[in-house]
Parts: C-alpha cells; sequence; structure tokens
C-alpha cells in the first residue's frame, strides 16, 4: 500500500508542481502584479511542514462549520437543492478512496511557489533579443514559448522536475501530520512506513529495507539534480 501510494504521488504531484509552477511563472510574466502573486504563491514555503497539515487537516474536516471544503460544497448543495434539503459531509481524510488525493492537494499547495520562483528566474533569463526577433518574424506568443523559451529553460524544468520527484520519495510531515497513515494505512508511503516499522513495531529489518530503497531512489536524481543546477548556472 505505501508502495502505491507513493507512486500516486509521484504522478500527480510531481506533474501538478512541476506543470503548474510553469504555467503561473508564464502567466506571471504578463500581468502588472507578477511581484505580489509571486509572493502570494511562495507564501506556503514559509510554513512548517507540520504546520501546513494541521491547517489542510481543518480545510478537509468532515464538520461544515470548520472544514472549508465541506462549507463550500454544503453551500453549493443548497444553492442547487433548495435551503432545506440535506447535506452529508464528506469525511475527505477518513475514506480510503479520497486521503491521498485530499494529502497530494496539500503538497501541491506547499511546493508549487517554488516551482514558480524558479522557472520565473529561467525565464528571465532567455535573451530579450531573440524573442523580439522572433515577434518581428510574426510568431505568437505559444509559438515563442514553446518553441524559443521551452528549450531555453530545460535545465531548469529538469532541476525542478527531480527536486520535486525527491519531495516525493521522502514524503512524511504532511502525511503523518495529518493522517498518521491512516485510515487503516490507506495513506501511508514509504517514509511513514519505514517510521512505523522502526520505532512503533520494532520491525527494524523491515525498516532498513525501506530505508535501502529510498536511498537507492534518492541518489541517482540527487546526482541529476545536481548535474542540473549546474547546468541551468
Amino acid at each position: 500500500m505505501a508502495l502505491k501510494n507513493n507512486l500516486l504521488w509521484i504522478v500527480l504531484f510531481t506533474f501538478a508542481t512541476v506543470a503548474g509552477g510553469l504555467v503561473l511563472a508564464a502567466l506571471f510574466e504578463t500581468v502588472r502584479w507578477s511581484a505580489a502573486a509571486r509572493t502570494l504563491v511562495f507564501m506556503p514555503m514559509a510554513l512548517s511542514f507540520v504546520a501546513a497539515g494541521i491547517i489542510w487537516a481543518f480545510i478537509f474536516d468532515h464538520n461544515p462549520a470548520v472544514g472549508t471544503v465541506n462549507a463550500l460544497m454544503k453551500s453549493a448543495h443548497a444553492i442547487i437543492y433548495g435551503a432545506g434539503a440535506a447535506y452529508e459531509a464528506k469525511a475527505f481524510l477518513a475514506d480510503p478512496q479520497t486521503v491521498n488525493y485530499a494529502l497530494i492537494i496539500a503538497g501541491i499547495w506547499m511546493w508549487t511557489g517554488f516551482c514558480v520562483v524558479i522557472f520565473t528566474a529561467a525565464l528571465r533569463a532567455v535573451p530579450r533579443e531573440i524573442i523580439e526577433a522572433a515577434v518581428i518574424d510574426g510568431a505568437n506568443p505559444l509559438q515563442i514559448f514553446f518553441h524559443i523559451k521551452m528549450p531555453s529553460i530545460r535545465p531548469a524544468l529538469m532541476l525542478v522536475s527531480t527536486t520535486m520527484l525527491i519531495n516525493v520519495l521522502k514524503i512524511f510531515d504532511i502525511v503523518y501530520s495529518v493522517t498518521g497513515g491512516g485510515p487503516f494505512g490507506s495513506s501511508e508511503v514509504l517514509a511513514t512506513r519505514m517510521y512505523r516499522s522502526a520505532f512503533i513495531e520494532g520491525s527494524y529489518e523491515q525498516a532498513s529495507a525501506i530505508a535501502v530503497v529510498l536511498l537507492l531512489a534518492t541518489v541517482p536524481l540527487a546526482i541529476i539534480n545536481c548535474r542540473g543546477g549546474i547546468t541551468a548556472e
């Protein structure tokens, strides 16, 4: 279950943070309030992961009086079906089918700002002369982005992608602070499984095996990440 959940994190979290960060960085280049927007997106990085986990535990709380998501869904339900219609609150963090997606959303919220900052710096490093020449030649914004900017920021794209993959492999704080791996182990990832095996169940052999797997998966990514950082510089 832990390995399956980690694979789900790898696919959804990595794609959403990298793609979302790239799209937002490109959009923020076109607005006047780009500095304020980047600050707002980056603000979650100032929080500890435990604090962010507690915030999202309240956001996804099943009680509409506390949980923001259920409050919004209750309001939408009242608008669609009438104020007197009964609303059944959704326990996102207690449902094995939704808990992982809720945690991944929290992780995306935390890390998208980092991606935006890196991509913004990379996009600003693209020579303006090349872009201006493309505009004169009749290139539209999409052509400029995909044929000029994207190839130019490829090292930054590699750097951000490997960083997000490393974060996914060692993800622990958000999962443990929000659900502790529950309900019934349905949100466990490799890092929480390793912690539980070593310090709760006393199964040091299993914990060591998981640690070796994480090490073997992380080291190649770290090497690629360092090379990508050097290339980007």
